[in-house]
């Protein structure tokens, strides 16, 4: 009798549908995420943000996924009422397997403000024509 046995591997892949974001200031600025089980067996994984100075919210896990599925990921970034034009903030979310830490994946995104651009207001006043008399 030949017997196979089939070694479970654990792997993840991470992709953005863009790296870079710009918002105003106080507005949010918002990602697009891909993680994918690329391991034979399924798996759950962990999901952190690190090296961010602004507010970043995210899920904490994604899965159970099957071999080979993916689960889209929303990130969403609050940009402060306070920051300057040009600023902006890199961090990076790395997705991790539950069934073996040592797998991981990550990807490392861009938000950065946009100047508010103020209209100009513009005060019409009424002309007032006065004869005067001698």
């Amino acid at each position: 009798m030949l017997t196979t046995v089939a070694s479970v591997v654990y792997d993840v892949d991470i992709q953005a549908g863009r790296t870079t974001r710009t918002g105003a200031p106080g507005g949010q600025a918002s990602y697009w995420l891909r993680a994918t089980n690329q391991g034979n067996d399924p798996d759950t994984f962990d999901l952190t943000v690190e090296d961010n100075v602004w507010s970043v919210t995210a899920p904490i896990a994604v899965g159970l996924m099957t071999a080979g599925a993916y689960e889209d990921i929303d990130v969403v970034v609050s940009i402060p009422a306070n920051a300057l034009p040009g600023e902006s903030d890199l961090f990076t979310v790395t997705v991790v397997s539950q069934g073996d830490p040592a797998q991981s994946a990550g990807v490392a995104l861009r938000t950065t403000t946009t100047a508010i651009t103020i209209q100009p207001h513009y005060v019409y006043l009424p002309l007032i024509l006065r004869t005067l008399t001698p």
